[in-house]
């Protein structure tokens, strides 16, 4: 089965009816298309679910020269999803979100209590009461936006995993590409895992070399720009409405409104059909609910 954008574009063109010569929906175009629909509808669709299917962390080691902790450029909305503080054994302890009134009253600070807790500060995760804590940590939960799509030439595809040197050999690796070059790890089927963002790599010809490699790659996965994949990183299940969404999108610059009225009908039986499927995301147990906090 094709997973690749190479599919995703063939079903879109397969569903619009675009002729082969149509030069208003070339390749780059209808993948610009899809990447459209993925980030302002699908995974949305998807996130709204609430069943933590972007859900990824990051760890800080708290240190006393810096307060500030950037929110990862991956999270969508520049939202995070929880903080926690990781202590001497490991044990994942809740963080008490403050907000800036609770903070400052005309330029002076007013909020005296000693707990550890955090707040933001435009696109950083600021802490408070932290100088004891240096020997820990802060994990951010955030949601991460599913990658911008490209085609599978702009990415190269591994043929070989050499685990002694952290070497991946692909069958190509495009010609733009430096020691200079950050990339991801993308998993080739799926569920389409990131597994390492943002790497620094050095570039051989057709190896690539990262100071690690991460569990579960694979020969057939990806070494891609970071930020760019060639499969879309959701549920295969939502593919029909991410190629659906891209349809609607091509009729309506075609102000084709007898085909548009089709294709949303088609989208909302998809959607329906994919919240049956996704919804609950674990069947055999209940959600436990907890008040981690005691005030409102």
């Amino acid at each position: 089965m094709d997973y690749t954008t190479t599919g995703l574009v063939q079903r879109v063109k397969d569903w619009a009816a675009i002729p082969t010569s149509q030069p208003a929906f070339s390749t780059a175009t209808l993948l610009r298309f899809l990447s459209d629909e993925l980030h302002a509808n699908i995974a949305p669709y998807i996130q709204n679910m609430r069943s933590e299917y972007f859900i990824k962390t990051l760890t800080y080691s708290i240190s006393t020269a810096n307060a500030s902790y950037l929110i990862p450029k991956s999270a969508v909305g520049g939202t995070v999803r929880e903080i926690k503080r990781i202590d001497s054994s490991s044990n994942e302890i809740n963080v008490r979100q403050l907000s800036i009134n609770s903070l400052l009253t005309k330029g002076s600070i007013i909020w005296s209590d000693s707990e550890f807790a955090f707040y933001l500060e435009g696109n950083y995760v600021v802490l408070k009461n932290y100088s004891d804590l240096t020997s820990e940590s802060i994990k951010m939960y955030y949601a991460r936006r599913p990658s911008t799509l490209v085609g599978t030439s702009a990415c190269a595809i591994i043929s070989a995993i050499t685990t002694a040197t952290n070497t991946v050999t692909c069958t190509a690796v495009p010609s733009a590409w430096t020691s200079a070059s950050k990339v991801d790890l993308v998993q080739g089927s799926p569920p389409f895992e990131v597994f390492t963002e943002d790497a620094s790599v050095t570039v051989a010809g057709t190896d690539i070399t990262f100071s690690s490699l991460p569990t579960g790659l694979a020969v057939g996965d990806y070494v891609t720009l970071t930020g760019e994949s060639p499969v879309a990183q959701i549920p295969w299940e939502a593919m029909p409405m991410l190629c659906q969404a891209t349809v609607i999108k091509i009729l309506e610059s075609q102000d084709d409104t007898s085909g548009l009225e089709k294709a949303v009908a088609k989208y909302k039986e998809y959607s329906k059909r994919l919240m049956d499927i996704m919804i609950p995301r674990v069947e055999g147990e209940l959600k436990e609910i907890t008040n981690e906090e005691s005030f409102i």
